[in-house]
């Protein structure tokens, strides 16, 4: 809950000042938005400027997903906020879209098994006391046999 009021001790100037710790850091897209130049932050005449340099460096350490921006006037300050919100209306919209593209999507079918590898018929029928050479082209009734053994479930030594 962010409430905003009118302090005299920070010359007058809006503060916002909320309840819990974080909610911002909580909300997908959020800045904080201040409508006085960085460097007026350090004119207050009640609060030391380091104090106020260290608040807003622990803020950006604390939360770095929430931007602190500067503005000079309210006027821009306004437009900027104004911008944002345009700008996370829109990204919200093309999340929602790209959501319900995912799930329309359909999963894939199972992957069929990798095609043997000579070695691994080599091996096979070296099991089953077929002689094949060391090198070269595997016969064809050799992988045809390898494979029938593959596909009973015959796993001696088959990948």
């Amino acid at each position: 809950m962010a409430t905003r009021r009118r302090d005299r001790r920070a010359g007058g100037g809006a503060v916002l000042r909320t309840t819990g710790r974080g909610e911002l850091s909580g909300i997908p897209r959020a800045a904080v938005v201040v409508e006085e130049g960085y460097s007026r932050g350090f004119k207050v005449d009640y609060v030391r400027p380091s104090l106020v340099a260290e608040g807003i460096t622990e803020c950006q350490i604390r939360f770095p997903n929430v931007p602190i921006i500067f503005c000079e006037t309210r006027k821009l300050a306004q437009e900027w906020t104004y911008r944002f919100l345009a700008a996370a209306r829109v990204g919200l919209a093309e999340e929602m879209v790209g959501a319900n593209a995912a799930r329309a999507l359909e999963s894939a079918p199972p992957l069929a098994p990798a095609p043997p590898t000579p070695a691994y018929a080599r091996r096979w029928a070296s099991t089953h006391d077929i002689v094949v050479s060391d090198r070269g082209r595997i016969p064809v009734a050799l992988m045809d046999q390898y494979l029938e053994a593959r596909a009973r479930g015959d796993t001696s030594t088959c990948s």
